[in-house]
């Protein structure tokens, strides 16, 4: 039997109820030769239950035999895919209802092996935030490009770029074949405590160049219980600890360059360094600005004031085997102001903003009666499927790519 055009791999753990409307958007679409890939990380009944009550052929379920890291969950569930392409969605997350179709059309003309597109955002009710609950995001953009792997990569990892320009497999489909070169040459495909930072950083230069699309055909949702948020807004949530018992158990270790602060910097820096050494170890060009990271994190941190010098020492403890880097941050870091902890108060009462910013749509996606993800993907879908498909711009001209 053929293998499919895609693998559409949802790895999830105990959220059955964002997990059912991610699979509708992986269901409700437009074009047939795919499959779905649910791997249970060790969860209750309820998962397999949903993933039973989608009545699809194309649904798999797997489980795995004990709980696992975020990234070893997405490790055992990249290994069942057999398709020619493999995305990840999350059990939060969602499909465009036109995402593989125009992925397959631009995949086609193209001949690319490594595709990301731009993210709608959204937030469930629940999201832990209450006052962005609801904000519904979809970007305005349109075209195509192609863009050199490592230079998103190192504008990320060291000037403070946004991390969705990397072609994560969050927002972006792979070719299968490069995924088993990855684990070939590094032994798994993912190897930081951030699958999907980890694999933005490391496709983007194994592939040397990847195509990018600013139709978006994803949603990146952002429930209550979502991991990245916990860990980085509310590192003293059961969601924290659990992400960090379970990256120990499963053999995830933190770069020792790294400050170990749970800031957005930190974690890409991580990444980067893990795939540096397993990948890339004699590539001079991928350099990370330690000076920089520093600075960043420190810029990030949110501490009591008891514990910002804590924080501070933390940091400069990884600039140790370069003194001059150390003492030139301990100076810099005091004149940086302390960021105190964030409390509930500072996530009550406004609405989510609404109107053009930054050349995205802002709506409060409850005033559309939206209520879950595959609600929210119909919605941006809808929008979005006013404008014409980049596959049509393309299919008017001699389009090739380096390979």
């Amino acid at each position: 039997m053929p293998s499919p055009r895609f693998s559409v791999v949802v790895p999830t753990r105990e959220r059955p109820a964002t997990l059912r409307h991610a699979l509708r958007t992986c269901l409700d679409q437009d074009f047939d030769d795919y499959e779905i890939i649910v791997c249970d990380n060790f969860g209750g009944p309820a998962t397999r239950t949903v993933a039973e009550e989608t009545g699809s052929p194309r649904v798999r379920y797997i489980r795995s035999d004990r709980p696992l890291a975020m990234s070893a969950n997405w490790e055992l569930a990249v290994q069942h895919a057999v398709g020619e392409y493999v995305l990840v969605v999350g059990d939060d997350d969602g499909l465009l209802p036109f995402a593989l179709s125009r992925a397959d059309q631009l995949l086609r003309q193209t001949q690319v092996s490594l595709l990301r597109w731009d993210w709608v955002f959204y937030n469930w009710p629940n999201h832990m935030m209450p006052n962005q609950a609801n904000g519904l995001e979809i970007p305005l953009g349109w075209g195509f490009r192609m863009v050199r792997g490592a230079e998103p990569v190192l504008a990320v990892v060291n000037d403070g770029a946004w991390h969705p320009a990397l072609p994560m497999l969050y927002n972006s489909v792979v070719r299968r074949s490069l995924l088993d070169e990855l684990r070939a040459k590094a032994g798994r495909v993912f190897a930081s405590v951030c699958p999907d930072l980890y694999s933005g950083i490391s496709l983007a230069i194994a592939a040397g160049e990847f195509g990018n699309v600013h139709t978006p055909l994803s949603i990146c949702g952002s429930s209550g219980g979502t991991y990245g948020g916990n860990v980085v807004v509310n590192p003293d949530s059961a969601l924290a600890r659990e992400f960090w018992a379970l990256n120990a158990a499963s053999g995830f270790d933190w770069h020792p360059l790294v400050p170990r602060v749970p800031v957005l910097p930190a974690f890409t820096a991580d990444a980067f360094l893990h795939a540096k050494d397993r990948l890339f170890p004699d590539d001079a060009t991928l350099m990370l600005d330690r000076s920089a990271l520093a600075m960043a994190c420190l810029g990030a941190a949110r501490a009591d004031e008891d514990e910002w010098g804590q924080v501070i020492e933390q940091i400069a403890a990884t600039l140790t085997d370069v003194p001059e880097l150390r003492d030139a941050f301990l100076t810099r870091a005091r004149d940086v102001p302390r960021n105190r902890r964030l409390t509930a108060e500072d996530f009550a009462g406004t609405k989510p903003w609404i109107g053009i910013r930054q050349n995205r749509l802002c709506l409060n996606a409850a005033d559309y009666g939206v209520t879950n993800v595959h609600e929210a993907a119909k919605l941006a879908g809808q929008i979005v499927s006013g404008r014409p498909a980049e596959a049509e711009w393309l299919g008017s001209r001699v389009y090739s790519v380096r390979r």
